[in-house]
């Protein structure tokens, strides 16, 4: 009789001992891929961390996976549709990243609106402004007063 006692025991402490460390695994694989992205950008977004619960969503439950990011499932999955679509600004970027290299950085927000403006292309300067951010260019000189 003990020897049954003992055994479901043994099952009842090792079952949570699995589910633990299947944790700590998720976890660790988690911070693995976080520590990349961070050598490569300073701030995480929540788009970065859908991107992450992504690539681990085979591995491990998505609904486990949203919890320890603390984002609602309800985000990931508009996260992902909103990845899926492709970028409707994704010329004007290119234009941008070029006239920006063929002035040499000098250029800015600004100069960059007049410039598309000749080329055809009427861009807002609020927008010019955000996808400069975006790709993280800045002009090197500063207006003169």
């Amino acid at each position: 009789m003990t020897s049954k006692s003992n055994n479901s025991k043994k099952q009842k402490t090792s079952v949570p001992l699995i589910a633990n460390k299947r944790q700590q695994d998720m976890e660790n694989d988690y911070l693995t891929k976080l520590e990349l992205l961070m050598s490569k950008q300073e701030n995480i977004t929540n788009q970065d961390k859908a991107k992450i619960v992504y690539e681990l969503r085979k591995q491990y439950p998505v609904t486990a996976l949203v919890k320890y990011v603390n984002i609602p499932r309800s985000t990931y999955y508009n996260l992902l549709k909103q990845m899926s679509r492709p970028d409707k600004d994704a010329d004007i970027k290119v234009e941008i990243q070029t006239i920006f290299d063929e002035h040499e950085g000098r250029y800015g927000y600004r100069r960059i609106r007049e410039e598309l403006a000749k080329r055809g292309q009427n861009v807002n300067h609020k927008k010019v402004l955000r996808i400069m951010k975006i790709l993280g260019i800045k002009s090197s000189s500063s207006r003169k007063k």
